[in-house]
């Protein structure tokens, strides 16, 4: 399958970064969302809106729901991200010191602990995707 890289900068310390990338599918099609950080240092992820598709659990409010990261298990893409070792994976605000972009939980990772979900695209229907970033204060 193809790939499309949406690449953002490096995102601020201090506050939110807005992050949006669209595209109009050739084809009806299943793809994967795919959060990336940077190597080794932490990102923060939150508040994940698709318009033309659906995408589940955007703010990360609930843990084990709808997002997935195979790298802990390949044997099961299923395999959950709450266990994931603080302050990794799902995190509440008070456990990495900035508030949520929205709610109260937002996902931690890097270039290893990534976040995935499937969506689902139909041809001619335009998609966008936004979510907010911030680098993690944490190490």
């Amino acid at each position: 399958g193809k790939r499309v890289v949406g690449y953002f900068g490096r995102v601020p310390h201090d506050r939110w970064m807005a992050c949006e990338m669209s595209f109009v599918p050739r084809f009806d099609a299943s793809l994967v969302v795919e959060t990336m950080g940077a190597r080794g240092d932490k990102t923060l992820y939150d508040d994940f809106t698709v318009t033309g598709a659906m995408i589940l659990n955007g703010g990360f409010e609930q843990p084990a729901v709808g997002w997935t990261n195979p790298a802990f298990d390949p044997k099961d893409e299923r395999v959950s991200l709450c266990n994931v070792e603080s302050p990794r994976g799902f995190v509440d605000a008070a456990e990495v010191g900035v508030p949520a972009a929205e709610g109260r939980r937002m996902a931690c990772g890097n270039d290893v602990i990534t976040f995935r979900q499937p969506i689902d695209v139909r041809k001619g229907l335009p998609v966008t995707i936004r979510f907010k970033a911030r680098a993690c204060p944490l190490k």
